[in-house]
C-alpha cells in the first residue's frame, strides 16, 4: 500500500521513515480532527486513555500471569504431595503384603514347632507311664539316653563296695562303717558315702570325728551338681581326725530333695545327662582312683536315685541280712532286681556275697543256716549261677557292746571287744573284693 508522496508502508521499519511519515500524515490527521469537531486536546486524551488502557490490560494481565503461576506451583505442589502419597501408599501396601506372607511363616513355623513339641510332650508322658507299669528296678533299669563309656574305667577300678539291701533294720549301716574303719585302721585309705539321706553314716561318722551337732550339711548334693563342681574333692569331703585313712562324704535330707528333682528330670527326659551315673564321676576320677585304695557305699533301703548311682559305680555288692526264712526271700527278691539293674547301668558289678546280721550268736545254728541256704538258693535262681554266696564263717552278731558304743561313734574304734568280729568279716569281704581285682 502506498501513502501520500508515494512512500512505502516499509518506510515506517526506521525512525527517519516515521518522522517523514507522521509530517506527511499531520496535515490530514489534523483536518480530520477538524471535520469531526475535535483537537489537539482530544487527540492527546485519547493516546492518553488508550495508554492507560494498555497499562491497565498490561497489570490485568501481569496479575493474571501471577495467579497463573502461583496456581501452576501449587499445581506442581499438590501433584509432588500426590505423588509421595501414592509413594508411601505402594509401601504400605508392598508391607501389608510382606507382612501377610511372613505372618503366614511364622505361623508355619510356630504351627511345626508346635507339632514337634505335642509329638515330643507326648513322647515323655508314654515314658512316664511305662515306668510305672513295673517296679524300682524296672523303672531304673530302662534304657534311656546315652549310657557313659565306663566299663574300661570299671574293670581297672579300685574296689568299691555296695552294701545294699531292700529290707530295712538289717545293720546294713553298723556293718559297712566299722569294716571302712577296720580297712583304715590296717592301713588302707577309705572313703566312705553315705547314699541314704536319712544320714545313719553320717551320723556315726561325725560322732566318731567328736561333732555333736544335730545339723550338718548334705554335701552329698555337692557331687549331683551338674556341671559339677571342680573343687568338690576340697568341699564335699570330710575326714576323721582320729583315724586319718578314713574319710566321708555326709549326706542330710536335703538330698531327698535332690534325688526326687533329677528322678523327675529324668523321667520327661529334660535331664542334662543320665542321672543315674553322677556319681561315677567321682568314683572313676583320677582324684579317688589315686588317694583311696577302697571306697565304700552305705545305699538306701530302697531302689533310688542314690540306690542306683551307688551300683552303677560299684566293683562288689554285698547284702547284709538278717538270717530268718522272711529275710531270706527277699534276698532273692533283691537278687532279681539287681540283675536286672546290672544288664543296663553297671555290667562289670558282681554280686560278691551275703552276710548274715543280727545273729545272737557268733555262729549260725541249724535254723539259721537253713535259712542262709534258702538265701542263696534264692540268689543263685536270680542270677543263673552255682556260686557261693553266703559268708557262713563271718557273722554279724547282735552285741550291746555295738549298739552302745554308736553313741560315741563306730563300734570298731570305740570298743575293743567288737574289733576280732569285724576284722574278720572285713577279711573276708576282702578277699572277695580284692585291692586288685581279677
Amino acid at each position: 500500500m502506498s501513502l501520500s508522496g508515494g512512500e512505502s508502508v516499509n518506510s515506517l521499519e526506521s525512525v527517519e521513515g516515521v518522522v517523514r511519515c507522521l509530517t506527511t500524515a499531520k496535515p490530514w490527521i489534523e483536518l480530520a480532527l477538524a471535520v469531526l469537531g475535535l483537537g489537539t486536546v482530544a487527540l492527546f486524551s485519547a493516546l492518553l486513555w488508550t495508554i492507560k488502557s494498555w497499562r491497565a490490560d498490561k497489570s490485568r494481565l501481569t496479575i493474571q500471569m501471577a495467579t497463573l503461576s502461583e496456581a501452576t506451583a501449587a499445581s506442581q505442589r499438590i501433584a509432588r504431595v500426590a505423588e509421595r502419597e501414592r509413594d508411601f501408599a505402594t509401601q504400605e501396601r508392598d508391607l501389608a503384603r510382606s507382612e501377610r506372607s511372613g505372618d503366614q511363616s511364622t505361623q508355619q513355623m510356630q504351627m511345626r514347632k508346635a507339632e514337634v513339641f505335642i509329638h515330643d510332650l507326648g513322647a515323655r508322658v508314654a515314658s512316664a507311664r511305662s515306668v510305672c507299669s513295673g517296679d524300682s528296678a524296672a523303672f531304673w533299669s530302662r534304657p534311656v539316653g546315652r549310657m557313659p563309656k565306663f566299663d574300661c574305667q570299671m574293670r581297672d577300678s579300685i574296689p568299691v563296695t555296695m552294701f545294699a539291701n531292700q529290707k530295712g533294720g538289717v545293720g546294713k549301716t553298723t556293718l559297712a562303717t566299722n569294716i571302712a574303719a577296720c580297712w583304715a585302721e590296717q592301713g588302707e585309705k577309705v572313703l566312705i558315702f553315705d547314699l541314704d539321706y536319712q544320714g545313719s553314716t553320717t551320723g556315726l561318722m561325725l560322732a566318731q570325728a567328736g561333732n555333736r551337732s544335730t545339723e550338718f550339711k548334705s554335701k552329698i548334693d555337692i557331687l549331683f551338681d551338674n556341671p559339677l563342681n571342680e573343687y568338690w574333692p576340697s568341699i564335699a569331703i570330710d575326714r576323721i581326725p582320729s583315724l586319718s585313712n578314713l574319710s566321708f562324704v555326709p549326706t542330710n535330707y536335703s538330698f531327698e530333695r535332690i534325688e526326687r528333682c533329677s528322678e523327675y528330670s529324668w523321667v520327661i527326659g529334660d535331664a542334662v545327662e543320665d542321672v543315674r551315673f553322677l556319681l561315677r564321676r567321682i568314683v572313676s576320677s583320677n582324684f579317688v582312683q589315686t588317694n583311696y585304695t577302697r571306697v565304700v557305699i552305705d545305699a538306701p533301703p530302697r531302689i533310688t536315685l542314690g540306690f542306683v548311682n551307688g551300683l552303677a559305680c560299684s566293683t562288689h555288692l554285698f547284702v547284709p541280712t538278717v538270717v530268718d526264712m522272711t529275710s531270706a526271700a527277699a534276698v532273692g527278691l533283691f537278687a532279681k532286681q539287681f540283675d536286672q539293674l546290672r544288664e543296663v547301668v553297671n555290667p562289670q558289678v558282681a554280686f560278691a556275697g551275703i552276710i548274715g546280721t543280727m545273729t545272737n550268736v557268733a555262729h549260725l545254728t541249724a535254723s539259721a543256716m537253713t535259712a542262709a541256704d534258702a538265701a542263696e538258693r534264692a540268689t543263685r535262681s536270680a542270677l543263673r549261677t552255682n556260686d557261693d554266696y553266703f559268708l557262713r564263717n563271718a557273722i554279724m552278731r547282735r552285741d550291746a557292746k555295738v549298739s552302745h558304743s554308736t553313741e560315741a561313734g563306730i563300734a570298731y574304734l570305740q570298743e575293743p571287744s567288737t574289733r576280732p568280729m569285724f576284722i574278720k568279716i572285713a577279711d573276708e569281704i576282702a578277699k572277695r573284693a580284692p585291692l586288685k581285682r581279677n
